[in-house]
């Protein structure tokens, strides 16, 4: 995922729209959350290289938009631009 992010924009633009292109992937993926409790001691569950990816809503890109004070209308071009792709590639490959 690219954002293109407008000339003359604040560093605190700049920021919120990075973080919510990080947003938007996280969400769609399929993390496993899984937390074991072992001798006193919290584990959690090995993460596959492979991470099954879902499709997100409309109404989650706009909440991860309202928290970081992102229009509504970015919100929607990226759903538009990001939802349908993430949810068809079935799984993300990470190193």
């Amino acid at each position: 995922m690219q954002l293109e992010l407008p000339t003359g924009m604040t560093d605190q633009t700049e920021l919120a729209l990075k973080l919510f292109g990080m947003l938007i992937l996280r969400g769609h993926l399929e993390i496993p959350r899984e937390v074991l409790m072992k001798k006193g001691a919290l584990l959690g569950a090995r993460v596959p290289r492979e991470l099954s990816t879902i499709y997100q809503p409309r109404e989650t890109y706009r909440g991860i938009a309202r928290m970081l004070r992102i229009s509504e209308s970015t919100a929607d071009e990226a759903h538009s631009r990001y939802a349908s792709m993430y949810a068809g590639l079935n799984y993300l490959r990470w190193r």
